[in-house]
Formats: C-alpha cells, sequence, structure tokens
C-alpha cells in the first residue's frame, strides 16, 4: 500500500538524506533496518535518531495548520479593503480558497460567479422566500455557526463555511456552479 507523501515531509526526508539516516530511496514512513535494509519492524527498539526525526516530524506536522491559521488571521490587517465590504469578501475567498484547497484561478472564476450570483458578496443577503443566508447562501443559516463564531455578520466566517461545503459536496466550485447552472440551485 502507498501512501502520499505529505507536503512538511519533503524538508524532513532532505535533512534525514543529507545526514544519512534514510538511504535515497526510502520515503518518510519507512524505517532502516540495521542491516541496511527498508521496512523491518523498529517497535520496542530506542534509537535516538528515529526518536529524534518523528519529534521533528510531529512538531512540523503541527507547524503547518499553525502557520495556515497565522496567516489568514493576519489577512484582515494586510487587506487593502475595508472588512466586510464587498471587494474584501471577494479578496478573502480569494485568498482563503488557494491557501486551504490549493484551488487556482479557474476555481477561482467559478467561485466569485457562483456568490454574485448568490448573494452579490453580501454577507448580510438573506433570500425572503427560502431564508437561505450570507455570502454561499446557506440553508439554514445556522449552520454556518459550525466554521466559527458570528457567522451572522462575519464574511470570513461564511467564506470558510462556503468553501467546505462546496468542497465536501462537490469537490470545486466549478462543479459547484455547473450544478447551480442545471438545477437552479447547489
Amino acid at each position: 500500500m502507498t501512501s502520499a507523501i505529505k507536503p512538511w515531509a519533503l524538508p524532513l526526508t532532505a535533512l534525514l538524506l543529507l545526514f544519512s539516516i534514510l538511504p535515497a530511496n526510502a520515503t518518510p514512513e519507512q524505517q532502516t533496518c540495521v542491516d541496511g535494509s527498508i521496512g523491518c519492524d523498529t517497535s520496542g527498539i530506542s534509537d535516538p535518531a528515529r526518536d529524534s526525526a518523528q519529534a521533528a516530524a510531529a512538531t512540523e506536522q503541527q507547524a503547518v495548520p499553525a502557520a495556515k491559521s497565522r496567516f489568514l488571521a493576519t489577512a484582515r490587517e494586510r487587506s487593502p479593503h475595508h472588512f466586510a465590504s464587498k471587494s474584501y469578501n471577494r479578496w478573502y475567498a480569494h485568498l482563503y480558497i488557494k491557501r486551504i484547497y490549493g484551488w487556482n484561478n479557474y476555481h477561482w472564476k467559478c467561485l466569485d460567479k457562483l456568490w454574485q450570483m448568490e448573494s452579490g458578496w453580501n454577507e448580510l443577503a438573506k433570500n425572503r422566500r427560502s431564508g437561505a443566508y450570507g455570502i454561499p447562501q446557506a440553508l439554514p443559516g445556522h449552520k454556518m455557526g459550525t466554521a466559527g463564531k458570528g457567522w451572522k455578520k462575519n464574511p470570513e466566517v461564511q467564506i470558510k463555511w462556503g468553501a467546505s461545503y462546496i468542497k465536501s459536496r462537490y469537490k470545486s466550485p466549478c462543479k459547484a456552479l455547473d450544478f447551480m447552472n442545471r438545477r437552479g440551485w447547489y
């Protein structure tokens, strides 16, 4: 069974290769045996180099989400737009989907069109007929509370929830937009 190499593991692997802790054909998940082979059971055996590498990997793994969180937390401070304006909401969504989901400009154009049709990027938008609320037009609106506090007025919470919804249900904004164009809702 093969597993995808985590992005944080690449710098760690390079470091381990540099110090000859891993052979060149090893992956971060594999252990090196005493005889030089790969994949042996080393549980219960104390190896300071391995323990140190595992601790470093764990620390690095925790640092990645924290770094993303810090980046997005300071986004409001770095924005050239006023908080909760249409331009801020669009700017933040573009930044968020690229950083968190890796969605490119092709996907951004789909999301921009989708949420422009839904709410005009207004975090206070409410559909009088259905009761759908916010930028992504969540129904019921209080579902957005799972993404953070202040869902009624905070566009960042609404964008986080809306992007997560799209990712889980449609996999991408373009697939959500396609569905919206065919059915009239998403």
